[in-house]
């Protein structure tokens, strides 16, 4: 079977040679041409990669891998100015690759294509903007002589906006996606929509809109339909008085949505949840300690796909057990079981299949119940994202843990240089509730509204005082009334040339289902700066909750000391305390202290030395007594003698109590002798040592760049990758070559 299947990728390798040669000559005989046309561009480029793997393990055993990787893509665009307002932009990509593997003599042969046709058309002026048009995304996969199911994504729109002056502008949307295979047997999804959004602005303190939105969705495979109408309002306003010594704003939304579901088939259907906020913190908290508490994220539930939320599961720049929770806060309990967990590019398998991801819930932002553990997580076909499905939780906060990467992958032909996943940033956070079809069919009705006051007023102006009110009330058909009052008192003041300081105190009272709840904020800091090269700082924090007759206190100092002992010498000191107890009777105590030390004797060199460390004793309430002790540095340095060399390394080392210690050892070296001129050369070299399965990893890339003219450039490099530890060893090497044509 080997053999057939080898004969047969040979000839489908083989074939796939005349049609890029032809639009290679086709793309050499317009390019004179494209240059002189109205907005036609584009690229070719070509790929090869040719890779080694010996792979033993801790028996003896080898198992030898081969691959062979060629991948093309074309793409061509059109702008053309039609009239003066009127423009088309049209074209398209093709990509296709073809890879060969062959693991102990088995080879199997991999063939993907993917055609991505677009056209847009736009009228546009300083009043109307109209405009239209179609996208499809068309993939196919062949493994050997087996076709699997061709998945298309097909897009079409229209929109208008009309922007008058000093009117409401108005936005429409209308359109309809599509996700289905060639045949229609797995997948057959379409989605109508219609969208309207208008904003207006009657005056400059004065803020009007309203977004409105048809959907109606259908699964052809299984019988069901969805219709939705959305209808959110907001109005807000926001002034000054008294020469700016008071400032007020509110705000005012309320949204209604109105859904009906019917089904005549089997299967499920996956019903959108909108949490309130999402949160999320970084923890190296023992997996026996759930006491969390995470900060609000905005950036988890903005809608954008693309931008980071500060969240990087790629590698950590200092090695020990830190875990990264990402959650939702649904304000009230709320029935979830599948997150989609939407990452910043494509992820190998060997990468997305290495995250384990675990469930918690909480109703209070602190206390988190483990649910279930999800590895692997699939990873989709299409987009990138996480899709993490577990049993039903009806829960408040919802959350996922994970681990970051503890090391990058070794190479493949795919992805010869795996330091692409060195960042992996977390973009946004979904969740679902995942019924059969039956379930959910009917109609329902939900109504949110939404209220925000603010109002701040400047008592004093020496020492600065301030008093601010913030009010917040929510409800809606699904939640009972609640609401968040806060009172506060901030003031800062400078005393001397070098002390200054700040304090604040606050009452916040909480309405909600589950009672009311009084929570006092206390907040102090003293700065000293006796010199320009010295500061001091000392904070404290405080907050008291006192919920239902039952208290719980929380307390701590802070002092940071920066200086700069000499030019380039740089240092810093810090160490806190903290203390808190519940109406439990549970207490916990904790200390945290840092260092770090800058040196930069010289221009080219940098060194950079920081230790840290941190205690936490639990007591009482009914719970075994625990303590958890954490301690990590790191020393680092660079050097760059020349401008074409540059020499780096670093050395961590983490511990944790009952836990083996766990040093991280990287050094390099990258030098790049001609930086100017059409022809580059460049040469890297990494190590890297890992005490947790005593790892060594070794790789060497030397590569040259010729860039033969500004619109073309040849790529050749060489990998060599050396991956060593307790369990296997690994020897792998790999040739890579890109040419790449613009015009």
């Amino acid at each position: 079977m080997g053999g057939d299947s080898g004969r047969t990728g040979r000839r489908g390798s083989a074939g796939t040679w005349p049609r890029p040669l032809c639009l290679a000559l086709l793309a050499s005989a317009l390019w004179a041409a494209a240059a002189r046309a109205d907005g036609i561009g584009g690229f070719l480029q070509f790929n090869f990669s040719k890779g080694n793997t010996e792979l033993r393990d801790a028996s003896g055993t080898t198992t030898t891998q081969s691959s062979n990787l060629f991948a093309q893509q074309y793409r061509l665009n059109l702008d053309k100015r039609i009239y003066p307002n009127l423009t088309v932009s049209a074209g398209g990509t093709f990509e296709r690759t073809d890879v060969r593997t062959e693991v102990d003599a088995v080879s199997t042969d991999l063939v993907s294509t993917r055609l991505l046709p677009f056209v847009d058309l736009v009228l546009n002026t300083q009043l109307i903007t109209l405009g239209g048009g179609y996208q499809r995304n068309e993939a196919t996969v062949k493994v050997d002589d087996t076709s699997l199911p061709t998945l298309v994504r097909e897009q079409s729109y229209a929109r208008f906006g009309y922007r008058p002056d000093g009117f409401p502008t108005l936005n429409l949307q209308a359109g309809r996606n599509q996700f289905y295979d060639k045949d229609r047997s797995t997948q057959d999804l379409v989605n109508d929509y219609l969208s309207i959004d208008s904003q207006y602005r009657p005056t400059s303190k004065v803020r009007l809109s309203y977004l409105g939105a048809l959907s109606h969705g259908t699964d052809n495979l299984k019988d069901f339909e969805s219709r939705s109408l959305t209808n959110n309002g907001t109005a807000s306003y926001s002034d000054s008085y008294w020469k700016n010594r008071m400032t007020f704003s509110g705000n005012y939304n309320i949204n209604n949505l109105n859904s009906e579901f019917t089904t005549g088939g089997q299967g499920e259907v996956s019903v959108p949840l909108f949490p309130f906020q999402g949160v999320s913190a970084l923890s190296n908290t023992p997996a026996q300690v759930v006491q969390v508490v995470l900060l609000p994220n905005a950036a988890l539930i903005d809608g954008n796909l693309a931008s980071s939320s500060g969240i990087d599961i790629g590698i950590p720049p200092t090695p020990g057990d830190t875990r990264w929770n990402i959650g939702l806060d649904f304000g009230v309990p709320t029935e979830v079981n599948t997150l989609y967990v939407w990452v910043d590019k494509r992820l190998s398998p060997q990468v997305s299949d290495s995250y384990s991801w675990e469930v918690y819930t909480s109703d209070d932002n602190l206390e988190w119940d483990l649910r279930q553990t999800v590895f692997p997580a699939p990873f989709a076909p299409f987009d990138n994202r996480f899709e993490v499905r577990f049993q039903n939780v009806n829960s408040r906060f919802v959350k996922v843990v994970t681990r970051p990467l503890v090391s990058l992958p070794p190479p493949t032909v795919e992805y010869p240089i795996p330091g692409v996943f060195s960042d992996i940033l977390v973009t946004e956070l979904q969740a679902f509730n995942t019924k059969p079809v039956a379930d959910v069919a009917g109609k329902s009705s939900q109504t949110s509204q939404t209220v925000t006051l603010d109002a701040r007023v400047r008592i004093l102006s020496v020492p600065s005082l301030y008093y601010q009110v913030t009010y917040f009330a929510a409800k809606s058909t699904l939640a009972p009334y609640r609401y968040t009052l806060s009172n506060a008192l901030q003031a800062n003041h400078q005393f001397n040339r070098v002390f200054s300081g700040s304090a604040s105190v606050s009452r916040l009272d909480n309405m909600d289902q589950r009672g009311h709840e009084v929570t006092y904020i206390y907040n102090a800091s003293l700065m000293a700066v006796p010199l320009p090269t010295l500061t001091h700082n000392l904070s404290y924090s405080g907050r008291t909750v006192m919920f239902e007759g039952r208290r719980g206190t929380s307390n701590s100092f802070y002092l940071t000391n920066t200086a700069q002992l000499y030019p380039g010498i740089d240092a810093s000191l810090s160490g806190g305390m903290d203390f808190s107890s519940r109406e439990s009777g549970e207490e916990t105590e904790g200390i945290t202290w840092g260092a770090t030390l800058n040196l930069t004797p010289h221009r080219t060199l940098n060194v950079n030395m920081s230790y840290s460390g941190n205690t936490s004793e639990a007591t009482g309430g009914g719970k075994p007594d625990t303590t958890s002790r954490n301690n990590g540095g790191t020393v680092s340095a660079s050097f760059t003698p020349f401008s074409t060399l540059y020499l780096y390394g670093d050395w961590s080392i983490s511990s944790q109590e009952d836990q083996p210690t766990f040093t991280r050892t990287n050094y390099g070296v990258n030098w790049a002798p001609f930086p100017d001129g059409t022809l580059h050369f460049n040469i890297s070299y990494l190590e890297t040592l890992q005490s947790s399965d005593q790892s060594r990893n070794r790789s060497l890339t030397s590569g040259v760049r010729w860039n033969i003219n500004p619109r073309a450039s040849i790529d050749v490099a060489y990998t060599w990758f050396l991956a060593k530890s307790n369990f296997q060893e690994q020897e792998s090497d790999f040739l890579t070559s890109n040419l790449r044509i613009t015009f």
